[in-house]
């Protein structure tokens, strides 16, 4: 009886090509839907209650503005891709950079 690892072995991840890249796509944004659905529901947590400032002041820029403000919704730092993630890693490289050459 042969193994699977035999040179003529049929592999479907391999031979499906595009669609394997379709799915692995599909994957990654259910994975990301379902950190930003978690992170929503999380906010008491988060304690966004300490941005109320931040709040008045889109309440302000929306009226000037004449738009419209929806649900404010804070992002922690851990979230890869947020602008908080971003400043904080820039944050640490300086400090490495800082570190290294001083």
């Amino acid at each position: 009886m042969r193994g699977n690892g035999h040179a003529g072995a049929f592999n479907p991840v391999i031979n499906a090509e595009k669609l394997i890249q379709q799915l692995f796509v599909d994957y990654y944004c259910h994975i990301e839907g379902d950190k930003l659905k978690y992170i929503w529901k999380q906010q008491t947590k988060l304690h966004i209650e300490t941005y109320v400032g931040l709040e008045d002041a889109l309440c302000v820029r929306s009226e000037q503005e004449d738009s419209s403000v929806g649900w404010i919704v804070v992002l922690p730092s851990s979230f890869i891709g947020s602008s908080r993630n971003m400043m904080q890693n820039y944050q640490d490289t300086m400090s490495i950079v800082c570190y290294i050459f001083i």
